[in-house]
């Protein structure tokens, strides 16, 4: 289309000076005067002049209009996006040249076309939706669909469509398509390597599991033999051997308890990897639970004849809410590994308070050492799992290298942080700061225990009458605890899976008085057999069931309080387990018969 601007308007304008000066000389009585005549000449060329000029202008806002238009078509044309304008029912009444070149086809073409029918199959549906949301909304729609290429091949556009302003003759739908084919492939990339990230993460989910299924099961059958060992060597020293024979079951005991620390650092540290470490959360005395790391580590000291000393500041608060269970282990293993690394000497527990707010106390723990020392290279290696300081003290000195590891992650767990300091030949601190929530009450309900004190009273006190029923597929498992038992001066009686020890529960003249339970069993398992113990009983009589199990993680334990257990012991027991055992869920036999 071409719109010409003034082409009519100098003639016409000509015409009328001419009918003017025509007029004038129709109008004089006589002939004018030659000056009239040359005033009137004037006149006219003024006039011309004053045209040519407007003529001008006139072809240069011509010349404006068009390039003007040339340019608007040129931008249409190059745009980077395809511009449709279609009828009512979607035939293309124009195209730009990008939309052309979008389709594989010549503008020409296109005129009349159905534009759906550019449109894969599977994506017209939406494509009519689109239309007809369009039509009868009048609101802009937007989709993404496919579309057919240059060469067939589907293209991913985005369709942006609009009506017509009003006042149209019938409705213009105008589309605007823009080629996303490189966004979806960045999506399908993506979603691509999303999905193999989840793979990934499941395929080592699935060996997280795996490994920890494997530990659990190793730790559940070395923990059977290892209750059969340290069950004996336990009984042994307690009938009073001397001499050489004493000195064999010692080392029997020493011996079994290295490889039990170990499996349980191998297991601890498997939950925190795999994110199953749970934190339990209850009031305790802080100088109590240090105080107890001293006690027992203080045999060790003293046979490497080293001092081992506490400290606590007097004006440190004590009573703190946390997991004193996961703190005592971290104590443990630090002063533990302090004297393992130490020949002569001293070491040094020294607790103190870092800083504090309203509720929160951060408590610090030094454990020093007069030792080997660390060499600074070696350092940064002393948290990572399996690692000592070389080859060497492995065989020297023994352990799992998993200490350190474990405390440092149980550390974090808390919030806290640990550092260590160290010198060659001089000795080692280790510093553990852990944010503890205070306890309500300004003192500890319990007092510090004295030096030298026990933390456990295990005085003895006879089970003489206390009928007790131990359920064990292995028969030295169930040597083990029938023998402490009978110690303790129990009545027991022993049955080899979960259907015996049912038969037994239900068939018993007299009730047991407690019933000492293992889980995995053939036949019949643990689980089940409380279970049917606890549906026989009803609201009657509760017979305590304490797992006596070589399942050691936390859903263990879970599973067996679910099942109706009251208490949860593991393998490899001691007399002074199975004794707290029989102090919590039963009255001494004297009292039981008192009551009656």
């Amino acid at each position: 289309m071409r719109t010409d601007v003034g082409d009519d308007t100098a003639p016409n304008l000509r015409r009328e000076a001419e009918n003017k000066v025509a007029n004038s000389l129709a109008s004089s009585p006589g002939r004018q005067s030659i000056e009239e005549t040359q005033a009137t000449v004037h006149e006219l060329q003024v006039h011309q002049a004053e045209l040519e000029i407007q003529n001008e202008e006139l072809r240069r806002m011509q010349l404006e209009l068009e390039g003007s238009r040339a340019r608007y078509f040129d931008l249409y044309d190059r745009a980077p996006v395809g511009y449709f304008t279609l009828s009512e029912l979607g035939l293309i009444i124009e195209a730009n040249l990008t939309a052309a070149n979008l389709l594989g086809a010549a503008r020409r073409e296109l005129a009349q076309q159905p534009l759906r029918t550019f449109v894969l199959p599977d994506d017209q549906d939406l494509f009519y939706h689109h239309r007809r949301r369009l039509l009868l909304t009048g609101e802009p729609q937007v989709d993404e669909l496919r579309m057919f290429g240059p060469k067939g091949e589907p293209v991913w556009v985005r369709l942006d469509g609009v009506l017509a302003p009003a006042g149209a003759d019938w409705p213009i739908w105008r589309a605007v398509v823009t080629d996303i084919s490189a966004q979806k492939q960045v999506e399908a990339e993506l979603e691509r390597k999303i999905s193999e990230l989840a793979a990934e993460k499941d395929r080592a989910q699935a060996a997280t599991t795996a490994k920890s299924q494997f530990l659990s099961l190793m730790s559940h059958e070395i923990r059977t033999p290892l209750n059969g060992i340290l069950g004996m060597t336990e009984l042994l020293l307690d009938d009073g051997l001397t001499g050489e024979a004493k000195g064999h079951a010692l080392t029997i005991r020493d011996a079994g308890a290295a490889l039990l620390s170990i499996i349980n650092d191998i297991l601890d540290f498997s939950k925190i990897e795999a994110g199953r470490m749970d934190l339990a959360v209850a009031t305790f005395d802080l100088s109590r639970v240090v105080q107890e790391v001293v006690e027992l580590m203080s045999v060790k000291a003293h046979e490497k004849r080293l001092e081992l000393v506490l400290s606590y500041a007097p004006e440190a608060a004590r009573a703190f809410e946390g997991d004193a269970l996961r703190l005592r282990q971290i104590v443990l293993n630090l002063v533990s590994n302090a004297i393992k690394f130490t020949r002569k000497g001293r070491v040094s527990v020294e607790v103190s308070c870092a800083a504090f707010t309203d509720k929160t106390d951060t408590m610090r723990i030094a454990v020093r050492d007069t030792g080997i020392g660390i060499p600074p290279a070696r350092r940064e290696l002393l948290f990572q799992r399996f690692n000592q300081l070389d080859v060497s003290t492995t065989h020297k000195y023994g352990g799992s290298g998993l200490g350190l590891a474990i405390s440092k992650q149980l550390v974090e767990l808390m919030g806290g942080k640990i550092e260590v300091e160290s010198q060659p030949g001089r000795g080692t601190v280790f510093t553990v700061e852990i944010p503890l929530a205070r306890h309500s009450a300004e003192q500890s309900t319990a007092a510090p225990l004295p030096s030298g004190a026990q933390g456990v009273n295990a005085q003895p006190r006879s089970w003489a009458g206390t009928r007790v029923l131990v359920v064990d597929d292995n028969l030295i498992n169930q040597r083990v605890a029938s023998a402490m038992l009978l110690k303790l001066g129990c009545t027991v009686e022993l049955a080899a899976n979960g259907r015996e020890g049912l038969t037994s529960t239900l068939g018993s003249a007299a009730p047991y008085d407690m019933i000492f339970m293992d889980c995995q069993m053939p036949e019949m398992d643990g689980y089940e057999a409380t279970l049917a113990i606890r549906k026989s009983e009803g609201t009657g009589k509760h017979t305590p069931v304490v797992a006596l199990t070589a399942s050691a993680l936390p859903e263990d334990r879970q599973r067996c309080l679910e099942a109706g257990m009251d208490g949860y012991l593991t393998k490899p027991v001691s007399i002074t387990a199975l004794r707290a055992a029989l102090s919590e869920w039963l009255d001494p036999p004297a009292s039981r018969s008192t009551q009656e």
